[in-house]
């Protein structure tokens, strides 16, 4: 949520169309792109327990995700959330995961580059559909990519679709501005459901 004045627990993502803001989880199912809970980050007042071992990223994972454990869902995630700690924890509760890697992040091999982790997926590759432009052969990709890359963006659909209707509001107190944004959410998850009854 785009906010410009002073706050305490404003954060700065540079590679959000609103970098300075109010920053929300919200984990979106990647069929329907439902959105199925939030969570608003207030600093150390947000309301959700840490788990030392998880850090604050993969207890909020944990926490979003407690409806759906025992369940066999399974979750994508960027290089924020991505950790063998939260991966086997969220394994153990049958949920498989699969995300990017950041190289430098705790239990991830060094001697190697590693990109993916994955429950989910076995080493197997798939043909992409894209040609290589030298050989002119089809590019193969490990099935964790091709997976990965067709539905992390079932969140960016969301932020796309959400801006179109809006209810933007100048000028008003950062509580308001949450507001504003959860009956945003509401009407866009009515307009999902709506399509889905209809078959649309």
């Amino acid at each position: 949520m785009l906010w410009k004045g002073r706050l305490g627990f404003k954060q700065y993502i540079a590679s959000k169309r609103h970098q300075s803001g109010i920053k929300s989880f919200e984990p979106v199912d990647c069929e329907t792109k439902f959105i199925l809970d939030f969570i608003v980050y207030t600093g150390s007042n947000t309301e959700y327990q840490i788990t030392p071992e998880l850090g604050k990223s993969g207890s909020l994972v944990m926490e979003l995700m407690r409806r759906y454990l025992n369940k066999g869902h399974h979750l994508y995630v960027d290089n924020w959330y991505t950790s063998p700690a939260l991966f086997e924890l969220l394994r153990r509760n049958k949920i498989g995961a699969c995300g990017t890697v950041r190289k430098n992040r705790q239990g991830v091999p060094q001697k190697r580059e590693v990109h993916m982790l994955s429950t989910i997926h076995s080493t197997a590759y798939a043909n992409s559909d894209k040609i290589d432009r030298q050989t002119g052969q089809e590019i193969r990709k490990p099935v964790c990519i091709l997976d990965y890359t067709k539905n992390i963006g079932a969140v960016d659909h969301v932020d796309m679709q959400m801006s179109f209707s809006e209810c933007i509001r100048k000028s008003v107190t950062w509580y308001k501005k949450v507001f504003f944004h959860l009956l945003d959410m509401a009407v866009y998850n009515a307009f999902v459901i709506y399509k889905m009854q209809n078959d649309i």
